[in-house]
């Protein structure tokens, strides 16, 4: 049974957090002697590349990265499905200077079961009965590979995907003398 939410776009969040990158041959300092930092990309289908870059009080501490980013995908949950199904998450771990950006390593990482199976419950129509939104992660250590497929290190991700049917409401209020605003769950 396809409902009419299958037939229109809907809304679905990829989060993406990189908790710990470990390369074997990578040192914060390139061969130049000036510093280098890691920079992260996720790429999915044709959406821009979440770019996650490693900031300077990591720097010290260049395996832990614990920063993420997210990726609106306004999309029909059947061709969200058929994607998912077919094109992993493509994740690169770049060297990053003042010069230059160079690839040091890759992964692929596949959606798991119950994020494929969320997907799919809003392509059944069965996305009216749940109490949106509703999410599926995925925590786990993935093989980095250079560019002749040798392992050389591992990435640990979190990955979130979210679905908030076709919109997203909120209640807010201003507070105090700022003109600050607070976000209600409504």
């Amino acid at each position: 049974m396809m409902s009419k939410n299958s037939k229109s776009r809907q809304l679905f969040l990829l989060e993406v957090l990189v908790d710990k990158v470990k390369i074997k041959s990578w040192s914060p300092v390139s061969e130049l002697g000036t510093p280098s930092t890691l920079s992260i990309k996720v790429k999915f289908l044709g959406f821009p590349h979440i770019n996650i870059d490693q900031d300077a009080e990591s720097q010290n501490e260049p395996e832990n990265l614990v920063r993420g980013k997210s990726c609106l995908l306004p999309m029909k949950p059947e061709e969200l499905l058929i994607n998912m199904q077919k094109a992993p998450l493509v994740v690169s771990v770049n060297e990053k200077n003042e010069h230059s950006s160079s690839l040091l390593a890759h992964t692929y990482v596949k959606f798991n079961k119950g994020m494929v199976s969320m997907v799919r419950s809003a392509t059944e129509g069965r996305d009216e009965y749940m109490c949106l939104p509703v999410s599926q992660s995925l925590r786990d250590s993935f093989p980095l590979l250079d560019k002749k497929n040798s392992k050389v290190g591992e990435i640990s991700l979190f990955i979130r995907l979210s679905y908030f049917g076709h919109s997203v409401v909120t209640q807010f209020k201003l507070v105090g003398e700022e003109k600050s605003v607070l976000f209600k769950k409504s």
